[in-house]
């Protein structure tokens, strides 16, 4: 069965990144057949956390106002809260609300550290 057929839901984990300018993907639930179609929460290359839902070709993305530490655990969460409202939650720290809609089709794979 699909891991996630529609919001509100979360992702939550631990990181330990060991540099600040890589991305790097902790989580993501996304179409074994399309790779267009996922939900992804990463460390962005600016070192923020973000959460990005990618449909149809294109992406829209809700980034942390705040920073991982690098050779440090930190705590990284998003809520997606609806199609058109997202979350980032790094190390206590909650960002303010994306509204950008955009909802994947036809997931069926979680991956843990990977796309």
């Amino acid at each position: 069965s699909a891991p996630i057929t529609s919001h509100a839901f979360t992702f939550a984990c631990f990181a330990y990144p060991t540099q600040s300018t890589s991305a790097g993907t902790m989580i993501s639930v996304c179409n074994s057949a399309n790779t267009t179609e996922y939900y992804r929460l990463d460390q962005s290359a600016a070192n923020a956390l973000r959460f990005r839902a990618a449909a149809g070709g294109s992406t829209n993305d809700s980034s942390s106002a705040g920073t991982f530490t690098t050779n440090a655990w930190n705590h990284a969460a998003c809520r997606a809260i609806s199609a058109t409202a997202r979350n980032n939650i790094l190390n206590g720290t909650s960002s303010a609300n994306t509204n950008n809609s955009k909802v994947p089709s036809g997931l069926n794979r979680i991956n843990i550290g990977c796309l």
